[in-house]
């Protein structure tokens, strides 16, 4: 039996690289406080690294562009295809899960943490979550794995997907979802909270990510004609909209979603009224993001929202003349560096926690409180990190997929040449 390994995506691994990059960056700022040494440049420093909950929702994106690129020829009226998909999800998730969920418990006594039973052993179940109405929290020495508790739902309900795409159509099933996920977001918001709501209120922009990959898989492109005006809109709500969580969560996962669509669209069909018209759409957002300053019922920070408000005017002006292929050049330009990173993003991204903790423990149990040694201990954490992940991704997970292929394929003909899925 042999298995066909897809091509990656570079700029799906790029992606994927930066998200998981920027939520260990943003992570070693919230535990080490890097500046209690520049404390005027503090609310800086904090805003800058302070949306690793939006990274979270364009892992989102790129797991459902992964999942559906890497499993697109399910049969989900072969009970065995179904089988081998979900045992494929779970040789690629629970290993290194299991492995990083050890060394988690392993530091809980050094955190400070009061052990709980109930916690610890859910934790392994992906049950836990941050969010208001969760069954119960992550370990405190592991908090990113919340995100797990969705994903694992998302990987579930995909043979469903597939078959709802196929009854209902793609178009229809994403707005039947979208308005689930809507109507389950401000129920829970407005004071219902559940981690089934969590979980639902999320799940279109992970089915978005999906019909993104047909569409990438079957070559076809979009004549969008307002793409770029709907960009700004939702970059200018995303950043004013900060006191209800959920819509900014939605404008984010929206601002997302548009830059991913960007790369599928025919800019030579676009026509010269039109790109006035995106002109229009996008100052007129920022008009009414602007006005929304002065509500603090809405807004946190005013005073900042209005210069970058007025900065995004400048710079959407210039984007807006410059030709498409170039913006796409510079963008590929900018994620290059994280492709590498892309490869052992998942195993980075849930073994960096722990990791900072303890390097935090040490820091103020044994060396004193200059910024020297600060920064000498954040780049030794940052690169026990980095080697810890690419050694589990690259050197143990294929072993233990191999013994795991052994067992399940046990009955089927010699297998050669497999290729382990890293979506």
């Amino acid at each position: 039996m042999l298995i066909e390994a897809k091509k990656k995506i570079l700029s799906i691994e790029a992606i994927r690289g930066f998200a998981a990059i920027y939520v260990m960056l943003g992570h070693i700022v919230l535990l080490f406080q890097p500046y209690v040494f520049f404390p005027e440049y503090k609310f800086i420093c904090k805003t800058i690294f302070g949306y690793g909950h939006q990274a979270v929702l364009l892992f989102f994106i790129v797991s459902g562009f992964s999942i559906t690129y890497s499993s697109s020829n399910i049969n989900i009226y072969d009970k065995y295809k179904i089988k081998e998909y979900l045992f494929k999800r779970f040789r690629r998730i629970y290993p290194l899960f299991f492995i990083a969920l050890l060394i988690s418990l392993s530091i809980l006594p050094i955190s400070g943490a009061q052990s709980d039973i109930k916690r610890d052993i859910l934790s392994f179940f992906f049950i836990t979550d941050t969010a208001p109405g969760s069954i119960v929290d992550p370990i405190p020495t592991n908090f990113p794995i919340w995100s797990l508790s969705y994903e694992v739902v998302y990987y579930l309900l995909f043979p469903l997907l597939v078959l709802a795409w196929q009854k209902k159509g793609r178009v229809n099933t994403f707005l039947i979802v979208l308005f689930t996920g809507v109507v389950t977001g401000l129920v829970g918001f407005l004071g219902w909270p559940n981690h089934i709501f969590n979980v639902l209120q999320y799940y279109w922009i992970w089915i978005a990510g999906a019909m993104l990959a047909e569409a990438y898989i079957n070559r076809r492109r979009f004549h969008f004609k307002y793409l770029y005006g709907l960009l700004v809109s939702s970059l200018a709500f995303m950043l004013t909209i900060e006191k209800i969580p959920i819509v900014s969560d939605w404008c984010w996962s929206l601002f997302f979603l548009i830059l991913f669509v960007s790369f599928f669209v025919d800019e030579r069909l676009v026509k010269a009224k039109e790109r006035l018209i995106n002109i229009i759409i996008g100052f007129a957002s920022l008009g009414i993001c602007y006005s929304f300053t002065n509500f603090s019922e809405i807004v946190y920070h005013k005073e900042l929202i209005k210069s970058i408000i007025i900065a995004i005017a400048g710079i959407s002006l210039i984007l807006y003349f410059l030709p498409t292929y170039i913006s796409k050049k510079l963008v590929r330009f900018l994620m290059k560096p994280f492709v590498m990173t892309g490869s052992f993003s998942y195993s980075l991204y849930i073994i960096h926690w722990p990791i900072i903790m303890f390097s935090v423990f040490i820091h103020k149990k044994f060396l004193g409180g200059t910024m020297l040694e600060m920064g000498l201990m954040i780049s030794a954490t940052i690169t026990i990190v980095f080697l810890l992940s690419w050694f589990l991704e690259e050197m143990i997970q294929p072993k233990i997929a191999k013994t795991m292929n052994r067992l399940f394929y046990k009955d089927q003909q010699p297998m050669t040449n497999i290729q382990i899925l890293k979506p």
